[in-house]
């Protein structure tokens, strides 16, 4: 068995990844930061962007003075891979286009967008109407007290944006209800300038590989994902014709979809379109599981087809967005001020996602580049990866990542309570005692 090694590289990436050795990882998991500030880059940016530069948007939220990756990174990131490693890297939705452009300048293949889906968000954007009437001096009248409440502060957690749960800024934190005053107001009432999040993206991208898949695997370990590693379980059976048959049925569940959603997402979903069957197969050949041009306008066959019933929702995997209790598991209460903590249960899945198998004498490596408070780096931990390489600059995040990475490598089971739903979400919690819940406790 590989000796397991799990690092924090406080500094800045491009220089860190400079002093990496070549073709050294197998894959990558990042949270990179997202660039959504108030600008929208020009074309001469955008070009200057493609030959080294850095891509300015005016920052990255709530007021961090962050870029997206520069295509000198990700050149850098093309070196230190192996030939078909994949990367798996967040973005928003809002630039998700130039993340993805500055891996394409790289040399990346761009193969595929997993949309992780929440129900729960925090709208963005200006009421139109509102600013109208400030615009003109106007006083509004307040028709009542404003009810809406901050997501975060709902579930009793900490609110990057609006304060604590335990009431310091107030627990109703959206403005009160007023009527416009001047026509041109009222003419825009109700009118915004933004949607309200409803899923992040993670680009799913590759170095290419050299020859064919087979070549691939066999020269450089890589090219690949777990699928079944990975696959949605689902209680579903295969209905039969003449006896079982089991041509369109895996006993370890549904093939993996680039579509994630929380619990809240799910039951919107399931109660748009209601509980349906999963329907009947077409005609197939003589029980091979194809079907053939010839045989399509046959009609469905009187079989029963897949015995499962219920909403669309069962067809994906499901992750919630980080809690208090994760977000702080591993470090003093309140201590975890990264503005973007995920989930673990999000990061142990796309970790393991992109997990090579097991080699005989050589650990499977997998880089973090941007790795903020740690959260990809547990997930990795968790997924059975054998050494995990994060780089981060902030000095802060660095601790924090040091702790919650330490934890996760001595105690695992702190981590995986809250993802199995042994602990409630809004539990204090003393990551010391979450052995008491079984499992192995040990490190590496």
């Amino acid at each position: 068995m590989a000796e397991r090694c799990f690092t924090v590289v406080s500094g800045d990436v491009l220089a860190q990844l400079r002093s990496a050795p070549s073709e050294y990882f197998d894959a990558l998991l990042s949270d990179v930061p997202y660039g959504l500030g108030t600008k929208q880059p020009s074309m001469p940016e955008i070009v200057a962007y493609l030959v080294g530069g850095e891509m300015e948007t005016g920052g990255d939220f709530m007021g961090n003075k962050w870029h997206v990756p520069s295509v000198n990174v990700w050149r850098e990131v093309m070196r230190v891979l192996k030939p078909g490693a994949p990367l798996l890297v967040n973005a928003a939705p809002r630039t998700e286009d130039l993340v993805a452009l500055g891996l394409r300048a790289a040399g990346f293949e761009i193969r595929d967008i997993v949309m992780w889906m929440f129900a729960e968000s925090m709208p963005k954007g200006h009421a139109i109407g509102k600013a109208l009437d400030r615009a003109a001096g106007a006083k509004r009248e307040v028709l009542g007290e404003g009810a809406a409440r901050c997501v975060y502060l709902a579930r009793g957690e900490k609110c990057p944006g609006h304060g604590d749960a335990n009431g310091k800024y107030g627990e109703t934190v959206h403005a009160a209800a007023t009527a416009p005053v001047t026509d041109l107001a009222k003419a825009w009432d109700g009118y915004g300038t933004d949607l309200a999040p409803g899923y992040e993206p993670v680009i799913l991208a590759r170095k290419p590989i050299v020859g064919t898949y087979v070549q691939n695997v066999i020269a450089h370990g890589t090219g690949g994902l777990n699928i079944d590693g990975c696959r949605i379980p689902r209680a579903a059976d295969y209905g039969a014709i003449a006896g079982a048959r089991g041509d369109s049925f895996n006993a370890r569940g549904g093939w993996p979809k680039n579509v994630i959603m929380d619990a809240a997402a799910g039951a919107e979903l399931d109660a748009e379109v209601g509980e349906r069957a999963s329907g009947i197969a077409v005609t197939r050949n003589g029980g091979g599981g194809f079907i053939f041009a010839g045989q399509k306008g046959h009609g469905p066959r009187p079989d029963t087809g897949y015995t499962d019933t219920g909403g669309p929702s069962r067809f994906y995997k499901y992750c919630a967005k980080a809690s208090t209790a994760e977000r702080h598991m591993g470090v003093a209460e309140g201590a975890n001020g990264h503005p973007n903590v995920k989930p673990i249960d999000l990061t142990r899945y796309l970790a393991k996602l992109v997990l090579p198998p097991t080699r005989e004498g050589e650990p499977r490596r997998l880089l973090v580049p941007y790795c903020g408070s740690g959260s990809e780096m547990v997930g990795a931990i968790l997924a059975g990866w054998d050494e995990v390489v994060g780089i981060e600059r902030e000095a802060e995040y660095v601790t924090t990542a040091r702790a919650r990475v330490a934890l996760a490598e001595t105690n695992p089971r702190a981590f995986e309570a809250l993802i199995e739903g042994d602990l409630e979400r809004g539990d204090k919690v003393d990551e010391r005692q979450i052995g008491l819940f079984g499992g192995d406790n040990g490190g590496s």
